[in-house]
C-alpha cells in the first residue's frame, strides 16, 4: 500500500509503526542486545519518523520497513555510542580485588565454581 500525500497528521507515523514496527525492534536489538535500550532507540527513531514523516509519504511497504529499520538502526547506533562513553559514579564500581587470600583458598573457590558450572550444564535447558 502506498501512503498519499492526503492522509492525516501521522496516520503516516502509525502506518509505518504498522508495517515495520517489528523489523524496527529487531534492528535495534541486533545493536543493543537487551530489551530496554532497544525499546528506547525504536521509540527515539519513531519521533524521528514522526518529525519526517513526508520522507515516508508514496513509498511502497517494503521501502517503508527498509527506511524505518534504518532509522531504528541509526538511533540504536547512537544509543549505543552514548552507552560506551557514559561514566559511572565512583560507589557503583566494583570494589579492589581481595589479594591476601592463599591460593589454596583460591583453588578450592576456582573448583567450587568450576563444580557448579558443570551441574547447571547438566540441568534440562528450562531450569538453566
Amino acid at each position: 500500500m502506498l501512503i498519499s500525500n492526503t492522509t492525516e497528521p501521522h496516520e503516516t507515523a502509525r502506518y509505518v509503526w504498522e508495517c515495520a514496527g517489528g523489523n524496527m525492534y529487531r534492528a535495534a536489538y541486533d545493536i543493543l542486545g537487551n530489551r530496554a535500550d532497544t525499546e528506547d532507540a525504536v521509540m527515539d527513531a519513531m519521533y524521528r519518523i514522526v518529525r519526517n514523516e513526508d520522507k515516508f509519504t508514496g513509498l511502497p511497504d517494503a521501502d517503508i520497513r527498509a527506511l524505518a529499520a534504518i532509522y531504528a538502526r541509526n538511533t540504536a547506533i547512537d544509543l549505543y555510542r552514548k552507552n560506551r562513553r557514559q561514566t559511572y559514579p565512583e560507589e557503583e564500581l566494583p570494589e579492589e580485588a581481595d589479594f591476601s587470600a592463599s591460593p589454596e583458598v583460591l583453588i578450592t573457590e576456582e573448583d567450587a565454581a568450576q563444580r557448579l558450572l558443570q551441574l547447571i550444564g547438566q540441568m534440562p535447558p528450562s531450569y538453566r
